[in-house]
C-alpha cells in the first residue's frame, strides 16, 4: 500500500520528472503533460458522429430511394403500402443493427481486459495509439462502403474495426494518463474537465452531423469524421508523452508482454481474492448494479432514432441531430448537478436510487407519449440516470487499494463490454419482433430490467448494515 506522501504525488513528478519526462524537461516540453484533454474532444466528436451516420445510412439502404428524400412520406395509415415499406425498413435496420453491434462488442469484450493489463507493461502511448488507429480505419472503410454502395454486410467488418478502437478502451487509457500526470487533489478537476469536454463535444457532434447529413449527405459527413480521427491519431503520436517508466516496471516485463489474453483476463479476478470487510460481495453487487443500469442504455439511442424516423414523428436527420444534441447535454449536466447538490444530504446509494427511478420514469414516458414533446420530456425526466454510473465507479474505486484501481476500472469496462454483447442483440430482437404492432414494447423490457437494480440496492444496503453491526459487536467485545 502506498504511503500518504507517495499518494499525494503524481506518477510523473515535476521535480524529478522520470525517464520520459526527463527528456521533455531537457527539451522544454513540460507542457505536453497537460494536453491530454484534446483527445477527448477529437475522438468523441468523430466517434459520436459516426453513430447517426451509420444508423441512418443503414436505414436508407432498405428503402427504394434515399431516406432523406422519403422522410416526408410517413403515413399514419398502417394499411398504406408505403407504411408497410417503412415497417420493413425498420425490421431490417433493427436486424442489421443487431448484427453489427455484436461485431463491435466481441473485439471490445476481448480487448478491454487485455489492454487494461497491457497498459501497465507496454506503456500508455501504445495502448492509446492502437485503438485510435483502428477507429481511423473504421471511418475510412465506412466512407468506401458509402461511396461504392457496397453490400450492407460490409458494415459488419467496419464494426469489427470499431470494436478494436472502442470508446471503452480509449476512455480507460485517457483516464489512466490523467491519473499518471496529476496529484489526487487535482485529479477530480481534470477528470471533470474531461467529462465536460465529452459533453460539449458529443452535443456539438450530434447537431453538426444532423445538419451535414441533411445538406451534404452521408459520404461527406463520414469523410469529415475520418479527417478528425486522422488528426486525433497524429495528435496522440506526436504530442502525447509516455507516462509509464518502462525501465522500472515490476517483474519480468518481457514475460508479461507475452501473456495470453486468457491470462490477462484472469488477472482481473485478483481483485476478488480478498474478502476483508466484505469487499468481495461489495465489488460483485456493485458490478451487477452497474450492469443493470447500463444494460438498457446500450441500444437506447439506436431505437430512439428508428422510432423518430417512423410514424407519427417522421423526423429527418436535422431534427434527430437536435434531439441527440439535447440528450447529450441534458443527461450529463443534470447528473453532475444532481451529485453536487444531493451529496450534502444523501448517501451515495440514496443518490443512485434517484438515478434508477429517473431512468424508470423515462421509459414509462417513452412508452405512453408518442409525440415530439414527449421525446424531450422523457429526456428531461431521464436527466439524473447518469448519476448511477458515476456513483458506482466512485464506490468501487474506494473499496480497493490504490495499486488495484487499474484492474477495478478494467473490470468495470469488461462489464460494459459484456453488457453491450448481450443487451444490443436482445433489445434489437424485441424491437424487430414488435415493430409492426407495438414498437414501444421494448421500453417495458428496459423498465423491468431497471427494477431489478432496486432489488440489488436493497441487498447492498442490508449487507452494509450487517457489516456495521458485526464491527460494532466486535468493538464492544474488545472494550
Amino acid at each position: 500500500m502506498r504511503t500518504t506522501s507517495e499518494e499525494t504525488a503524481p506518477l510523473i513528478k515535476n521535480d524529478q520528472c522520470g525517464i520520459q519526462e526527463n527528456r521533455d524537461c531537457a527539451s522544454g516540453k513540460k507542457w505536453r503533460l497537460v494536453i491530454i484533454e484534446p483527445i477527448m474532444l477529437l475522438y468523441t466528436f468523430a466517434e459520436i458522429g459516426l453513430i447517426p451516420i451509420t444508423q441512418q445510412y443503414l436505414y436508407s439502404r432498405f428503402g427504394n430511394t434515399s431516406y432523406l428524400q422519403n422522410s416526408s412520406q410517413c403515413s399514419e395509415n398502417t394499411s398504406n403500402p408505403h407504411q408497410k415499406e417503412i415497417d420493413y425498413m425498420q425490421e431490417e435496420t433493427s436486424k442489421w443493427s443487431q448484427y453489427i453491434e455484436i461485431a463491435y462488442s466481441i473485439p471490445a469484450f476481448i480487448l478491454v481486459p487485455v489492454i487494461g493489463t497491457f497498459v501497465d507493461t507496454a506503456g500508455r502511448r501504445v495502448a492509446l495509439l492502437v485503438p485510435c488507429f483502428f477507429a481511423l480505419l473504421q471511418s475510412i472503410f465506412l466512407s468506401v462502403i458509402i461511396y461504392f454502395h457496397l453490400p450492407v454486410h460490409c458494415l459488419v467488418f467496419v464494426k469489427l474495426l470499431q470494436g478494436i478502437g472502442s470508446w471503452e478502451v480509449v476512455l480507460m487509457v485517457v483516464y489512466t494518463l490523467l491519473s499518471d500526470t496529476t496529484k489526487p487533489s487535482e485529479r477530480a478537476i481534470r477528470m471533470t474537465i474531461a467529462q465536460g469536454i465529452y459533453i460539449v463535444s458529443s452535443a456539438a457532434s450530434e447537431a453538426a452531423v444532423g445538419f451535414w447529413i441533411q445538406n451534404s449527405g452521408y459520404l461527406y459527413s463520414c469523410i469529415c469524421m475520418a479527417a478528425l480521427l486522422g488528426l486525433n491519431w497524429l495528435y496522440v503520436y506526436l504530442l502525447v508523452p509516455e507516462t509509464l517508466d518502462l525501465e522500472v516496471v515490476p517483474g519480468d516485463r518481457t514475460a508479461s508482454l507475452k501473456c495470453s489474453c486468457i491470462q490477462r483476463i484472469r488477472s482481473l479476478a485478483t481483485v476478488l481474492r480478498q474478502n476483508e470487510n466484505g469487499r468481495r460481495v461489495r465489488i460483485i453487487v456493485l458490478n451487477i448494479l452497474y450492469f443493470l443500469c447500463v444494460f438498457p442504455t446500450n441500444a437506447y439511442l439506436s431505437i430512439i432514432i428508428l422510432l423518430a424516423m417512423d410514424t407519427p414523428l417522421c423526423w429527418g436527420p436535422l431534427k434527430i441531430g437536435i434531439y441527440q444534441a439535447a440528450h447529450a447535454l441534458i443527461l450529463p449536466a443534470m447528473s453532475i448537478t444532481g451529485i453536487k447538490i444531493f451529496k450534502f444530504c444523501l448517501s451515495e446509494m440514496s443518490m443512485s436510487c434517484i438515478g434508477i427511478v429517473s431512468n424508470m420514469t423515462s421509459f414509462i414516458v417513452l412508452y405512453l407519449i408518442k409525440t415530439g414533446w414527449g421525446m424531450y420530456l422523457a429526456c428531461a425526466v431521464n436527466g439524473f440516470s447518469m448519476m448511477t454510473v458515476a456513483i458506482y465507479r466512485a464506490m468501487l474505486s474506494k473499496i480497493v487499494e490504490s495499486h488495484e484501481r487499474g484492474k477495478i476500472f478494467a473490470l468495470v469496462a469488461l462489464v460494459e463490454a459484456v453488457c453491450g454483447l448481450i443487451a444490443t442483440p436482445s433489445i434489437n430482437a424485441v424491437y424487430r419482433t414488435t415493430v409492426s404492432y407495438a414498437p414501444r414494447t421494448v421500453f417495458l423490457m428496459d423498465f423491468s430490467i431497471v427494477i431489478l437494480a432496486l432489488f440489488f440496492v436493497i441487498l447492498y444496503v442490508c449487507h452494509e448494515r450487517r457489516l456495521r453491526h458485526s464491527v460494532n459487536d466486535h468493538n464492544e467485545k474488545e472494550s
